[in-house]
């Protein structure tokens, strides 16, 4: 049975790439229990590892500082990329860098440009799709993650 990208812990936490929490904490990042905006939120606070935005465009804005953070260290294929974000001691990484590849029309080792804006789209787009199962978003929220994140 397919997987509702809507009913996923990653949509409902406003965290499409299920980032590990962290300190310091992110723009936008939730903390507080009363600031939660559903159960899922309450759990994951209390007893789960992941982060809780206030909203999607927040997410994907940290999504986007995450991977050039990779970038910075030299990681800036599919390969070093997924490898990093969703080990293979957690994750079926053989897969998942299969959808990124085929979301960035690019190869396991080709480099990536993450400036560019296209390309940083079909990127978080990839792994949005794994995550969530789906893409949950027909809307903004990408663009206006990687616009909060400073892309031009």
């Amino acid at each position: 049975m397919p997987i509702d990208p809507l009913a996923t812990r990653g949509y409902l936490n406003n965290n499409p790439g299920n980032m590990d929490r962290s300190d310091p904490p992110w723009v936008g990042e939730i903390r507080n229990l009363a600031d939660c905006k559903n159960d899922v939120q309450r759990m994951e606070l209390e007893h789960g590892r992941f982060c809780v935005f206030v909203d999607a465009d927040h997410g994907i804005r940290a999504m986007v500082k995450n991977l050039w953070a990779y970038r910075a260290i030299g990681l800036d294929t599919i390969n070093g990329l997924i490898n990093r974000w969703a080990p293979p001691n957690e994750n079926n990484t053989i897969a998942y860098k299969d959808r990124v590849s085929l979301s960035t029309g690019k190869g396991l080792d080709e480099h990536l440009d993450m400036d560019n804006r296209a390309t940083m789209r079909a990127l978080l787009d990839g792994i949005i799709r794994v995550e969530c199962g789906g893409m949950p978003y027909a809307g903004s929220e990408i663009e206006n993650g990687m616009t909060l994140a400073g892309m031009t």
